[in-house]
């Protein structure tokens, strides 16, 4: 995805809906969301076709969404992109072969890492007074994005009441906006740059998806 050309054109073809870098980052958030299956392939054609919204805070109501302009295509951004030369089939399956033996390796020392980040996180969780979900969020910040114990809790501290506050965010799409704004004000009072926060929400959201039972 070319990011940075797509956050401008959402911006360029939807003025007074995403009047900043930020909201433009979560519509592409929601477009990265889009799975790819029979359902996938309806909710990317309802964003193509201009079927979809955004909800604007200052007028309180849903706005139609716009990734293309069909009545004036020199508005559209094109791009062209050059493919994957040909390799014999011999040299393909060799090449294949040869990564996945690489992965293999690599996701064994992965596991193994992973065992041992879950033991000693396990030993932390039962010495800390965070719940589940704030311990979570904190031992990722402290293992994905080198946060400090200190900070790391006081972050997933200060977002814990946000997760409580709309506990089916994971099934209701207003509840997770809402949920969002939230994250966004903490990730930014923590220090997160502005370019980084949506992607940062977008990460604990999912981290906190896994871990639900």
């Amino acid at each position: 995805m070319l990011r940075t050309v797509l956050v401008e054109q959402l911006q360029r073809l939807n003025p007074a809906v995403l009047d900043s870098v930020v909201r433009a980052e979560e519509v592409i958030a929601r477009l990265v969301r889009v799975w790819p299956d029979i359902e996938g392939n309806l909710e990317a054609s309802e964003f193509l076709k201009g079927l979809k919204t955004v909800f604007v805070e200052a007028e309180r109501r849903e706005r139609s969404l716009r990734l293309l302009d069909a009545g004036r295509p020199e508005a559209n951004t094109f791009h062209v992109t050059d493919e994957f030369g040909f390799v014999s089939g011999r040299t393909a399956i060799r090449r294949a072969f040869e990564e996945r033996q690489l992965n293999s390796q690599q996701a064994l020392q992965e596991l193994t890492a992973l065992v041992r980040d879950l033991q000693d996180a396990q030993e932390q969780r039962r010495e800390s007074r965070l719940s589940p979900e704030a311990f979570a969020v904190a031992w990722w910040l402290r293992v994905q994005k080198g946060f400090d114990a200190e900070k790391a809790e006081g972050l997933a501290g200060a977002v814990e009441p946000a997760i409580k506050q709309y506990p089916h965010w994971a099934v209701s799409e207003a509840q997770e906006r809402d949920l969002r704004r939230r994250l966004y004000r903490e990730l930014i009072a923590a220090g997160v740059k502005d370019a980084d926060v949506v992607a940062w929400a977008d990460e604990m959201l999912t981290l906190l998806r896994r871990a639900m039972p």
